[in-house]
């Protein structure tokens, strides 16, 4: 889309993860595109090792919205993120 994409660290977590991966939330202009694909339905939220992100409340209201109006994968199959469906 031709769009500048920041990446922007949570400083409750760490800045890389087990497997050398870049971890942050990705936004495009001022939205948050992790928490826009929760609230599509298309992306799960997930709490690695007990330790919540800074954001997770927001991310968890996101997925409680979409699944309410069943969006995404709620509509498309009950909210199964890993069936085979």
């Amino acid at each position: 889309l031709n769009k500048k994409a920041t990446l922007v660290a949570d400083p409750t977590q760490d800045y890389i993860d087990k497997y050398k991966r870049t971890l942050g939330y990705v936004v495009v202009g001022k939205r948050d595109v992790g928490r826009a694909m929760v609230a599509a339905g298309w992306a799960d939220v997930y709490v690695y090792g007990g330790k919540a992100f800074k954001r997770v409340k927001a991310y968890r209201a996101s997925k409680a919205a979409a699944s309410r109006a069943n969006k995404g994968v709620f509509g498309a199959c009950a909210g199964g993120f890993h069936s085979e469906q």
